[in-house]
């Protein structure tokens, strides 16, 4: 009895092939749990790449479809197209913005519809030499939108139309120009004023808003008299939505001759690569004619004349503008006035959302 108790005991423990076919079963069994994972792992990554593939498609197929209907394209910015073409359906002459910001793409129309395509926020993909840099998320910074423009030579109201493809809480600013020195300009209520500079008879308005849906398509200007004047107004998009101007000034004299004095660009001692920095000129006589405002580092945003051909009852205004700090040059950025009269000039600079 001992010797068969004393064999039970011994035979309870497991011996050295046992457990090396336990361990190769063990093995066995991870290694096709491994595969299973990893195989489902990569059906999931495989969706999300092909739910992405698909977004991109139909957003292709859309902007496809606009440009095979589109007659001339119009307002192209930094973040922003606009297009004008021919409803298939109605057959009626509509305007299609696209706009990039930091809240992703949408499509908005004339008729004042907007749609979001895509809320991913923009990233800048390179590739060079068949191999993909890391993709860098786009800064956010104000931005230049789309520009629209009025002119009278001669009337006690102008109405100027609303920007192509506002969207929801763009900044619009309006800059008013005309022979209204010695009088007013009335607008309608909902504006606030940057800057407003007069002399002798050339005065020069400066206001912005927030754009929202439940705004007219149209602002109307009216003055008491019959003058010359004119009308720009910009959108801007992620603008501060509160606070959007960091910094103004203004300026007026006579240019004597070709010689000046010329408006120089006023600007702020401090800036940042996200603001805009915007001169607004406005001048009696044709002294740009057609041309560019030459002002160095900075591009030209809008550019009109009213009354044409009176002299000093013309008025010449514009805007340029530019994002990011000060580039440092051995001469002071001017505009060259052509002929002799009155200027004003406005300078702002936009801070970027938070």
């Amino acid at each position: 009895m001992n010797r068969q108790s004393s064999l039970k005991r011994q035979r309870r423990a497991f011996t050295i092939i046992e457990l090396l076919a336990a361990m190769l079963a063990a093995t066995v069994l991870l290694a096709g749990l491994a595969a299973s994972v990893s195989i489902a792992t990569s059906l999931l990554d495989l969706q999300a790449d092909e739910a992405v593939s698909d977004i991109d498609d139909e957003l292709r197929n859309r902007i496809a479809m606009d440009l095979r209907h589109s007659t001339v394209l119009t307002d192209v910015s930094s973040s922003s197209v606009s297009l004008e073409r021919v409803e298939p359906m109605s057959g009626l002459a509509e305007q299609i913005t696209y706009t990039v910001s930091s809240s992703g793409l949408s499509r908005s129309t004339s008729q004042g519809a907007t749609e979001v395509l895509d809320s991913r926020q923009p990233v800048l993909s390179i590739v060079a030499d068949n191999y993909s840099v890391p993709s860098v998320a786009l800064p956010k910074r104000v931005r230049w939108r789309a520009t629209s423009t009025a002119v009278t030579d001669g009337s006690t109201s102008l109405t100027v139309g609303r920007p192509p493809g506002c969207v929801s809480g763009d900044l619009v600013l309006l800059c008013i120009a005309g022979k209204f020195g010695d009088s007013s300009i009335n607008l309608p209520s909902g504006w606030n004023t940057i800057g407003d500079v007069k002399r002798s008879t050339l005065g020069q308005i400066v206001c912005y808003q927030y754009f929202s849906p439940a705004n007219t398509s149209s602002v109307v200007i009216t003055t008491p008299s019959s003058i010359p004047f004119s009308a720009i107004m910009l959108s801007i998009s992620d603008a501060h939505p509160y606070n959007p101007v960091s910094f103004t000034s203004t300026e007026s004299r006579f240019a004597w001759s070709i010689l000046g004095p010329h408006p120089n660009a006023l600007e702020p001692g401090v800036s940042n690569p996200s603001r805009m920095v915007l001169q607004i000129l406005a001048t009696e006589d044709e002294q740009w004619g057609l041309a560019t405002f030459r002002m160095p580092s900075y591009v030209d945003a809008a550019h009109l004349i009213a009354n044409p051909g009176s002299g000093r009852q013309t008025i010449s205004q514009g805007v340029t503008l530019r994002n990011g700090i000060d580039t440092e040059m051995s001469a002071s950025k001017v505009t060259f006035c052509s002929r002799l009269g009155n200027w004003v000039q406005t300078a702002v600079e936009l801070e970027v959302a938070p």
